[in-house]
């Protein structure tokens, strides 16, 4: 999907915003707690952000809910809506996750709001082939990913090419490798980086390292 097809996206979700707030949270038939981002379609989103261990759902509700993140689960056991929640009540994040055939789109949206991210994935047989990602506050950026995997569907390598479309010129090219212990769990993943305002590349440089 091009930069100018995903804007034009982000500005028809950001007017129908109440909307589709509304219909998103009709949905939800049980609300439960996090201490962050619990659901992405994005393949080792937490190790390749260095985020830590997976998000995991919390026995009970915090005393204190700031800092931690509310999901909202539909019938089907989806999650369809995550709230962030921060100490002041302007601050934090909405997530709604919409599915269609073979698409999850993943939507970010400021507490006026106003789109501050979305994520178009692409699904073919339960595996997320690709991702292209628009990020609307801060640093401006497209980033475009391509996933791919072996028989046993683990996947193998993924290439991410990250255009700043606020500066003309600048773009990273992101070349990742995943591998695996003997059970078949992640053990290194690693990058060879290169940014068209840097002219030494990076090379096998450790995202991240099981411990």
């Amino acid at each position: 999907m091009t930069l100018d097809e995903l804007q034009k996206q982000a500005k028809a979700f950001e007017k129908n915003y109440k909307a589709l707030k509304e219909k998103i949270e009709s949905e939800v038939v049980e609300w439960k707690w996090s201490k962050k981002q619990f659901f992405t379609a994005e393949p080792f989103y937490y190790e390749k952000n260095r985020y830590g261990a997976p998000a995991k759902i919390l026995k009970t509700a915090p005393k204190d809910p700031s800092g931690n993140v509310e999901c909202g689960f539909n019938a089907a056991g989806e999650v369809v809506m995550e709230k962030e929640i921060q100490k002041f009540a302007d601050h934090g994040w909405d997530r709604f996750f919409i599915r269609e055939e073979n698409l999850i789109w993943e939507l970010g949206f400021s507490k006026k709001g106003e789109v501050a991210y979305l994520r178009r994935f692409v699904i073919e047989n339960d595996l997320t082939k690709q991702c292209n990602h628009l990020h609307l506050m801060g640093s401006k950026q497209h980033r475009a990913e391509v996933y791919n995997y072996d028989a046993s569907g683990k996947i193998t390598s993924s290439v991410m090419h990250n255009v700043y479309f606020d500066r003309p010129g600048m773009s990273s090219l992101y070349q990742y490798r995943y591998e695996y212990d003997d059970e078949g769990k992640l053990k290194n993943l690693v990058a060879d980086i290169d940014h068209t305002y840097d002219p030494k590349p990076i090379r096998n440089f450790f995202i991240y390292k099981a411990k």
